[in-house]
């Protein structure tokens, strides 16, 4: 062995030691001749990424910080969560991982940066599922980020990312949207931070309002269940709902718990785990099923908005959030909104804005192609009258002719209406006639020809007042095949936002002796939708050849106080007998903006000596005159400033169109213009 004592001398006296020599020449190295030469891939792959996260990856070795690249293999075996995702039986990798994958590129991105709060998605599309191979090699997976140039900040702009996976011998893209860093507003002397203490404290009031509202007790079991059976499959990792309540109106609050890393699968620190986020997304689906099974397998295909906190997400930092959620349904799925708090309501963790579901199959997962193969939506396409666009005279007319056996004129404007329209709500009030009612929904219901059984209704939703003495349980029990029908106690005679009915109906039925009662007709006008039809239905003496009138002339509205009621039409209705007959007087509601359009007097402001600005004024003085407006004038800045009833008339300045007219203002033309922005409030 050698001994370093020795070599070094180091128990000789301290004048015995080795002496430096400070006099010796330098010694010139030479780089001309190069032994180790490492290229930039090759120190990049040594020294200079991050360490990989499963849930996104590793930096590519051609790293570029403008167009981002990280490489990942989803694997069954590295991460047995995604097993527990399917839809319709195939594995499927989460939408929520995807935007995990967006979340965790931006928070390494953003790592050095100080003042980071959370991270802003928007126009996220899923293009296409990525399915997941059960074998040892997984999926291959690129997640790309293309950052926006000019930033002060790292991320502090939209910067555009793209989910690919490699399949089929090509790159498949899944995913695209944009994201943005959120940073910690600068404290300013003038509102001194309440614009974000005033934003949580809304968030606040709606989740103690929900708390209210929201009382029913959710079967967190048959929920999962009924997804299940619906096509979602979703295991016990994402089973993240812990405790939820809903109502009758869709909305549901709950906890949702973090997803806890398995030790044995090396945890790793993350903002969010897929499984955590999902739950967060689906809980809104449980405002709709219930518990229940529902008929349709949904999959969420676009997030307008999505905010997610960069702490207080993840295990072990914190255990579960409170999350509130509502939901819409729509002919081709729902929409979902809603935010999640720490467990104190202190902080806003996730904000949902406008969520697309989309059907993709029925509860047996079937396509709808496969349920009926002849039903080919390029094969079958069938064109209808527009009654919108049509005369009294000619709506009668289609109304009356091509009838199928036993249907009405009323039933077939009905018809006319929710083929345009498949996303309406409909309200019948008090006609005490659930026969009616049943014929009345059969024909806005498509039936699988070959079974029977209702596919898909033709609305949205369709919901039944029960008069004092109906017997409900008898209407369910009769009403129960139809979907998507609702059977709630309302009082017409009292206001309609007292009794919390926050939605607007496209088409409600009502008796006609409800026109003649002026309370009742100003409250079906306060949730009469814009161009929605209110349909009074009347029984009288039959006529002396047993049929309704057809000549299809305007009546007069069913009140004088019904002044945003147009002329109405009368069509010959189900219920006619050889005694009597039904009639429905159909009344459109007008907005009062569409009102004060057509009364309206337009000012388009041009410089003449612009071919193009002359163009656009003729051409939306041709426009607007199709639409009914008659008193346009054109003019330059001087005559629009001269012209009389400058407060009744809007103002429309095309002077920026081709050429910078602010930008080159002259003294003359700034006091124009300052005349015309405050003489009027129409500009």
């Amino acid at each position: 062995p050698v001994s370093m004592m020795a070599v070094n001398n180091l128990k000789a006296k301290p004048w015995e030691h080795y002496m430096a020599l400070p006099n010796l020449p330098e010694y010139i190295f030479d780089h001309t001749q190069k032994y180790w030469d490492e290229s930039r891939l090759c120190a990049n792959y040594r020294l200079g990424r991050e360490g990989k996260l499963d849930l996104l990856g590793q930096q590519v070795s051609d790293w570029n910080r403008f167009e981002a690249r990280w490489r990942n293999f989803l694997r069954v075996s590295e991460m047995s969560w995604i097993e527990d995702h399917s839809v319709n039986g195939a594995l499927i990798y989460p939408g929520a991982g995807m935007i995990v994958m967006a979340v965790e590129a931006a928070n390494q991105l953003t790592k050095a940066s100080d003042g980071v709060v959370g991270f802003d998605m928007s126009d996220v599309s899923f293009k296409r599922p990525l399915n997941i191979s059960r074998d040892s090699v997984g999926v291959e997976t690129q997640f790309v980020m293309h950052l926006a140039s000019g930033s002060a900040k790292p991320l502090d702009q939209r910067s555009q990312f793209r989910v690919f996976s490699w399949a089929d011998d090509d790159w498949k893209e899944c995913c695209n949207g944009f994201i943005r860093a959120r940073y910690q507003p600068v404290a300013n002397e003038i509102d001194n931070g309440k614009e974000q203490t005033k934003e949580l404290e809304w968030f606040v009031q709606q989740a103690l309002a929900m708390e209210q509202e929201c009382v029913t007790p959710l079967d967190t079991g048959a929920f999962y269940s009924g997804l299940s059976q619906s096509g979602l499959g979703l295991g016990p990792s994402f089973h993240r709902v812990t405790e939820a309540f809903y109502n009758d109106n869709q909305r549901v609050r709950g906890k949702v718990g973090l997803f806890e890393w398995p030790q044995h699968e090396f945890p790793e620190t993350h903002v969010i785990h897929p499984t955590t986020l999902d739950g967060i997304l689906h809980m809104g689906v449980a405002g709709h099923t219930r518990g229940k099974v529902t008929a349709r397998t949904m999959i969420p295909t676009f997030i307008r908005n999505l905010f997610i906190s960069r702490q207080g997400l993840s295990f072990p930092g914190a255990t579960e959030v409170c999350h509130n959620s509502w939901l819409e349904m729509h002919r081709n799925g729902a929409d979902v909104n809603g935010f999640a708090l720490n467990s104190s309501k202190s902080e806003l963790l996730v904000y949902l804005q406008d969520m697309k579901l989309t059907t993709v199959a029925d509860q047996n997962g079937k396509t709808a192609i496969e349920t009926d193969p002849t039903h080919h939506i390029p094969y079958h396409v069938e064109h209808k009258p527009e009654p919108d666009l049509l005369s009294f005279e000619a709506v009668m007319s289609v109304c009356q002719r091509d009838l199928r056996p036993s249907q009405t004129p009323f039933e077939r404007y009905i018809d006319l209406i929710t083929h345009k329209n498949g996303g309406l709500r409909i309200l019948e009030i008090g006609t005490n006639n659930v026969e009616w009612t049943v014929r009345f929904l059969r024909g806005l219901s498509v039936y699988d020809q070959r079974t029977g059984k209702i596919m898909h209704p033709r609305y949205l939703s369709f919901t039944l007042v029960a008069s004092p003495g109906q017997d409900l349980e008898s209407c369910k029990q009769i009403l129960q095949d139809f979907q998507d029908v609702n059977i709630v106690p309302f009082d017409i005679k009292a206001d309609p936002f007292e009794q919390e009915t926050d939605q607007l109906y496209d088409i409600i039925i009502a008796p006609n002796a409800v026109g003649s009662d002026e309370t009742v007709l100003r409250n079906i006008h306060g949730i009469l939708a814009p161009r929605g039809r209110l349909c009074l239905l009347k029984f009288s003496a039959s006529s002396t050849d047993g049929h309704a009138s057809s000549k299809g002339q305007a009546t007069k509205e069913p009140s004088r106080k019904s002044a945003h009621l147009e002329m109405c039409l009368e069509l010959e209705a189900p219920g006619s007998t050889e005694n009597t007959k039904s009639v429905a007087r159909i009344c459109s509601h007008i907005p009062e903006t569409e009102k004060q359009t057509k009364e309206a007097r337009i000012f388009i402001t041009l410089d003449p000596a612009s071919t193009l600005q002359t163009a656009t004024a003729v051409t939306l003085t041709s426009y607007w005159k199709r639409k009914g407006i008659r008193e346009i004038r054109t003019g330059t800045l001087e005559e629009s400033i001269n012209s009389e009833q400058r407060n009744s008339t809007i103002f429309v300045v095309l002077l920026e169109l081709d050429r910078p007219f602010v930008y080159s203002l002259t003294r003359p033309a700034y006091g124009q213009l300052k005349t015309l922005i405050q003489s009027t409030s129409n500009v």
